[in-house]
Order: C-alpha cells, then sequence, then structure tokens
C-alpha cells in the first residue's frame, strides 16, 4: 500500500498544472471587470464536488508539497524546467481526489481550489491549444434554480487524453471522464457531507502540512500487500509527512470489524510490515496503528502513474498519448 494510492492522479495532475503553466507564460491580459453578482454565492468546497462511492479519497495541501508536485512534474514532461513546474504548482492551494468504485475501478476525480480567472481560462482553452469547448446545464433541483444558483458550466475536452476539465467558477476546477455528476453536484452547492472519509481528508478542518488519505474498501490493496485475502478489514486511514525534501514517513490505522479479525491482520503484517521496516501495534482491540514506513520521493513519483490495481504503468509520450506497460 506504500504510496500505491497516488498512482492514477499523475496524468489529470499533469494535465491541469500544464494548463495553468501556459497562463503563466503567457502576455498579462487586462484586468476584467466582473459584474456585480445580484447576491454573493459562498464557493463550493471542493471536496463536496465528489462522488459518494469511491473506493479512495486523498486531500493534498500542495503549499507544503510543491516541490514534489514540481518533480513529478518534471518527470511526465521532459521540456518543462523546475522554475516553470514550480511557478504553475504555485497556483493550487489545495487538491481533492476520489479513486476507483466497485463498478469502475479506474474511475478518477480530481477537484481542486485555485486561481484560474475567466481572463485567464480563454488564453489556455483555445482551439489553437488543442481544446474543444462545450456546455453542460446541470438539471440541478428546483430548490437550486429558485435561488438562482447557476447551472450551466462550460468544460473543455482534448482528444489526445481522457480526462475532460470543467471550470465552475475561477476559483474551483475538475477534471474526470465524465464531469457531468461533479457539474450536478457544484449546481446545487452542498455542503461537505459529515462522514469518516470527508472528515479525515478535509484540509479545511484539519490544517497541516501532511498529505490524507482514506481507504474506503481497503481489501483489494490488504491483498496486494499481503498476497492473500484477509476479510473483514473496514477502512483505512493515513499521512504521508514529509521527512526531508526527498523523503516522506507513511502512517495509517486500519479498522477491523471484530478483535478476531484484528488480531489475525496483526499476525500477518508483523512479518511483511518487519520486513520493510514499519512498526505496528494494537491501538485497541479492532484498530491497528502502522507507522514507520519509509518512502523515498523518487519511489512516489514513479509509482505516481502506476495503476493500483492492475499494475499497469501509464508513460505519457512527448506527443501527449499514453502508453501503458505490466511491470
Amino acid at each position: 500500500m506504500n504510496g500505491k494510492i497516488f498512482k492514477p492522479l499523475a496524468l489529470a495532475l499533469v494535465l491541469v498544472l500544464a494548463l495553468l503553466l501556459s497562463a503563466c507564460q503567457t502576455t498579462e491580459p487586462e484586468v476584467e471587470q466582473p459584474a456585480t453578482p445580484a447576491v454573493t454565492l459562498q464557493e463550493v468546497h471542493p471536496l463536496a464536488v465528489l462522488s459518494a462511492d469511491s473506493s479512495i479519497y486523498v486531500g493534498v495541501p500542495v503549499k507544503y508539497h510543491q516541490q514534489l508536485v514540481a518533480d513529478v512534474l518534471c518527470a511526465e514532461i521532459p521540456s518543462l524546467s523546475q522554475k516553470d513546474a514550480l511557478t504553475v504548482v504555485k497556483q493550487i492551494n489545495v487538491l481533492y481526489a476520489g479513486l476507483g468504485t466497485v463498478a469502475d475501478r479506474s474511475m478518477l476525480e480530481i477537484a481542486a481550489r485555485g486561481s484560474i480567472p475567466s481572463a485567464a481560462q480563454s488564453l489556455i482553452f483555445t482551439q489553437s491549444n488543442g481544446w474543444i469547448k462545450q456546455s453542460y446545464t446541470a438539471l440541478s433541483s428546483d430548490d437550486a434554480l429558485s435561488k438562482g444558483y447557476p447551472n450551466t458550466f462550460s468544460y473543455y475536452r482534448r482528444r489526445d487524453t481522457r480526462f475532460q476539465v470543467g471550470l465552475p467558477s475561477s476559483k474551483v476546477f475538475v477534471v474526470g471522464r465524465d464531469l457531468a455528476p461533479m457539474l450536478e453536484q457544484y449546481s446545487m452547492r452542498p455542503n461537505v457531507a459529515d462522514n469518516s472519509y470527508n472528515n479525515w481528508v478535509n484540509l479545511s478542518t484539519h490544517g497541516g502540512e501532511d498529505i490524507r488519505f482514506y481507504i474506503t474498501k481497503p481489501g483489494q490493496y490488504l491483498r496486494n500487500l499481503l498476497g492473500s485475502d484477509i476479510l473483514g478489514s473496514n477502512e483505512v486511514f493515513g499521512t504521508l509527512k514529509a521527512k526531508s525534501d526527498k523523503t516522506y514517513m507513511l502512517t495509517f490505522d486500519l479498522r477491523c470489524s471484530n478483535s478476531r479479525t484484528a488480531k489475525t491482520l496483526f499476525a500477518a503484517l508483523q512479518l511483511s510490515l518487519g520486513l520493510m521496516g514499519g512498526d505496528i501495534r494494537m491501538y485497541d482491540d479492532s484498530t491497528l496503528e502502522i507507522s514507520g514506513l519509509e518512502i523515498t520521493e523518487q519511489k512516489l513519483i514513479d509509482l505516481f502513474t502506476r495503476d493500483p490495481i492492475t499494475g499497469k504503468h501509464f508513460e505519457v509520450n512527448a506527443d501527449g498519448t499514453v502508453t501503458t506497460t505490466n511491470r
């Protein structure tokens, strides 16, 4: 499990950040004077637009992991300099992602908060840059429509990527293969749902510098780690803490359905994690606490484009196409 939860994010993350780079490299446009809205709407929290059935949720406080994200960019885009990569990263504040569902293990949704003014959007998403602009009108709800909540949004797609990019506002952008569910959510301007995974990864309430993750269906990841099925694990949640510029420490709790399962997992993990230098202890009768797993930045970069389910590795070619290989 060490680092595998982040593997599918790279292609979409590189896509979004590369777009922001083009805004940084373009002559600054005249400041656009926005019309004064009749009602000032509170911005939607990006975590609130993610689907509720993802297997994994991740929250990244990009401000504290700029070098990691910049290094991932440089690894994926050979022509990108460290200076330009860091300039791009500074445009993003926080990033949330939902990965995988029972029905579709390759599903990926990203919702982030940054700064993309409308003037910059018109410079980035042009036909000459390969973008096709489309419009989506959300069904929304009678209540939301009666309050004047916007429900028509622009989104952009390219022929050389499976991902679409939506910008429901100048502060929130979303990425996914199908943006309809996220734009529908945004149109109703929901609050963040009060549940275990949102409460754990929500950086607005926790703050701090750590990358936070929550696995709602950990069985498949334990199978990858241990090589056999162990039923009865309900959830895994933890953090990645930057130890230095090139090293991260992985800590997570594994919650089991009962004490018997917890003891079985404890015995199995003692051997496998001990070989990896990790520590494990019984936090209570049904919860294991694992810590001390060290992950190099390079290992995270290498894993960023690997699919955690199939073991396929995605490589972005110079022409923007993607090659998959088994490793």
